[in-house]
């Protein structure tokens, strides 16, 4: 058999999203690949994901699944268009690998990949180190930058933090190396929990950091003092109102994932649950915004 027959069969899978959608699709095409890169194409999005070809059914078929949620929450997808295209080299792999390096997320967080050699500047920066394939969740995306500079913000140390949508584990894992007491990060779909539990092992803060499989904040106790949630404009605003029960006094919520075009839709629904913005950062069309309660909103009920 040639040894070109014997290389590893690949998709590479391609997804056209309008750029509202990307977070959301990413994440789900992290859980099934190794790793997802963007690529801007006019009004929409291109992500790109290079799949076992063992695996491409189901993989499609979890995009899919996706694409229907976030059209069903009334969220806008474009065209979501999904190309495959077989591939028999890992020869991508190692391109991207050179094209990936250590970022920095001003003022204390450091994203290496594994096979980076990175010394802490000092005892206030915390090194968070990834798998070569989590590049959406290796801060190159605004809207992770975004939450991992809030953080560093934010935590000071003996917080109770939890992670809406914990993805690749990026921002549970920076919250533990912040000095975070304990993070619980919450994660809907189950390959994609399996993939921050493995990120979390390897930057060693298991005795830090568990993982709930669930949807928002419902299979946790209220009491936190940092939420952050990396998600959609329409999944922020739709969970204002249990950040509302579960955020301890005196706590924040972090949200990003917000374009610019909703901003007003998700500031709304946030001042009808008592917060106020205290803080908000804009990087392209991309939003972040810390969020606290107002001294005079309600008792939540």
């Amino acid at each position: 058999m040639p040894a070109r027959d014997r290389e590893p069969l690949w998709a590479k899978v391609t997804v056209k999203v309008a750029p509202e959608a990307v977070a959301g699709v990413a994440d789900v095409m992290l859980s099934v690949s190794h790793g997802v890169e963007e690529q801007p194409r006019g009004a929409e999005v291109g992500l790109v994901a290079y799949v076992s070809s063992a695996h491409t059914a189901k993989a499609l078929e979890r995009i899919r699944e996706r694409l229907a949620a976030l059209r069903a929450a009334g969220l806008e997808v474009g065209s979501a268009a999904v190309a495959v295209r077989r591939v028999r080299s890992r020869k991508w792999e190692d391109a991207w690998k050179a094209g990936l390096d250590v970022v920095r997320v001003p003022p204390r967080i450091v994203i290496k990949p594994t096979w980076k050699d990175y010394a802490a500047q000092s005892g206030e920066e915390a090194v968070v180190e990834l798998d070569p394939g989590m590049a959406f969740g290796t801060g190159d995306h605004a809207t992770t930058r975004g939450c991992l500079a809030a953080l560093g913000r934010c935590i000071r140390g003996g917080e109770l933090v939890f992670d809406i949508g914990a993805g690749s584990g990026v921002l549970s894992i920076a919250a533990a190396k912040l000095g975070a007491r304990r993070v619980v990060g919450v994660e809907i779909d189950e390959s994609a929990a399996r993939v921050a539990a493995e990120n979390i092992g390897l930057n060693r803060v298991a005795h830090i950091v568990a993982v709930a499989c669930g949807d928002g904040l419902r299979c946790l106790r209220s009491g936190a003092d940092v939420i952050v949630a990396n998600l959609t404009s329409h999944q922020v605003a739709a969970l204002a109102p249990q950040v509302r029960c579960h955020l301890a006094p005196g706590g924040v919520f972090i949200a990003s994932g917000i374009s610019t075009a909703h901003e007003r839709a998700v500031r709304v629904a946030g001042e009808a649950e008592g917060f106020s913005v205290r803080d908000r950062r804009r990087e392209g069309e991309w939003l972040t915004m810390v969020w606290e309660l107002r001294t005079d909103a309600p008792a939540s009920g």
